[in-house]
């Protein structure tokens, strides 16, 4: 099995309740994640073979593949892979693969919030 390499890292924006990005969809926030790391990386798009996305709440717009979703929203190869695992609190720290990203693309104002 090949070695796992981190080759550069980018996080998606915090924002606020119903702040600037509350009318976002979670795959646009993610795909721009997602060209922004491909372009510092400095790599052919077309040569990613997996992207692989962590999310904490895989329903409603975040649902059906958002990491595949958000890959796709901003032009890039529809031949790459993509997989969103669950990604209960410290999970993103966990998933490896070829390529990943693995910030959430939760819009929050859009959650059912947490009861403690």
């Amino acid at each position: 099995m090949p070695e796992a390499v981190i080759v550069e890292a980018v996080r998606t924006p915090i924002g606020k309740r119903n702040g600037l990005l509350a009318g976002l969809h979670p795959a646009q926030i993610l795909g721009a994640a997602q060209e922004e790391l491909v372009k510092r990386a400095g790599i052919d798009p077309a040569l990613v073979d997996e992207v692989v996305g962590g999310c904490v709440t895989q329903a409603g717009e975040q649902g059906s593949n958002v990491t595949r979703n958000a890959w796709l929203s901003q032009g890039l190869p529809f031949t790459t892979a993509a997989t969103t695992v669950a990604a209960i609190p410290a999970a993103p720290a966990r998933n490896f693969l070829r390529v990943m990203t693995a910030s959430p693309p939760e819009v929050i104002p859009n959650r059912v919030p947490y009861r403690i």
